[in-house]
């Protein structure tokens, strides 16, 4: 049996688990076992009266009888803290943090292989496409020389409704809002900021380079409006949130 823990049961916490639940034939061996929250809410235990919860991760993260350990409580500096100690207590460790890898990513990574432990981040980049596992495990005599596209979805919607829809930029975000695939606060997405952390990641994972996120040109879409969009269209072209990273000469 491979006992669990988690640290975070948000959106992206409650939907694991419920997979895991919902398949339990294709997941036999694998238990959910504890799970870490800021705070435990009468709603919560009433709609998961089987799983244990605390406050504390701690235990999660160094107790002897948890193998893995997910990662969905975002952050970087306190979850770092967290999912180091799991290592170093010898859990694998799986995490869907952009931020988190971006930033500490090969520190992690490290301890991680010192101590012959999982480190699995490849949700963080276009979780719907196994982007990171292509790169991974290229052929030795293969060579990426650039990689990139569309991997912010906030941002696409909305300049896709800008487009499509003839809404203005507010109008298309509160949507996007409505339909939870924005956030209440969106400046990560809008502003280019999660795009960046995964291109990081991607420039890491394809050239083996470690880039600083705060020193990739950024650019967010808060100053399209109608009359930048028309000026596309009459050229022959859409704006679309594109990431791209090129590796120049041999280094």
């Amino acid at each position: 049996m491979i006992r669990i823990g988690m640290l975070g049961f948000g959106t992206v916490g409650r939907s694991v688990y419920d997979l895991l639940q919902a398949h339990t034939e294709r997941f036999p061996d694998m238990q959910i076992v504890s799970v870490a929250v800021r705070q435990i809410t009468e709603q919560r235990m009433t709609l998961y009266p089987t799983v244990q919860f605390t406050t504390n991760p701690d235990p999660i993260v160094t107790a002897s009888d948890i193998d893995v350990v997910i990662e969905v409580m975002g952050g970087q500096t306190e979850t770092y803290r967290y999912l180091r100690r799991a290592l170093h207590s010898g859990k694998h460790v799986i995490t869907a943090n952009k931020d988190l890898i971006a930033t500490y990513g090969e520190t992690l990574q490290k301890i991680a292989s010192a101590h012959q432990l999982a480190l699995l981040y490849g949700a963080s980049v276009a979780g719907g496409i196994p982007i990171l596992d292509a790169l991974t495990n290229l052929l030795p005599g293969d060579e990426t020389m650039q990689v990139g596209g569309i991997i912010n979805g906030t941002s696409n919607f909305i300049l896709t409704q800008m487009s499509d829809a003839a809404m203005n930029y507010d109008d298309a975000l509160a949507l996007a809002q409505r339909m939870g695939i924005a956030e209440a606060n969106p400046v990560n997405d809008v502003a280019g900021f999660d795009a960046r952390y995964k291109l990081a990641i991607l420039a890491k994972t394809a050239f083996g380079a470690n880039v600083v996120t705060t020193q990739i040109p950024t650019q967010g879409i808060q100053e399209i409006n109608a009359t930048v969009l028309d000026e596309a269209k009459r050229l022959g072209y859409v704006i679309k949130p594109l990431a791209v990273a090129r590796r120049l000469g041999k280094s």
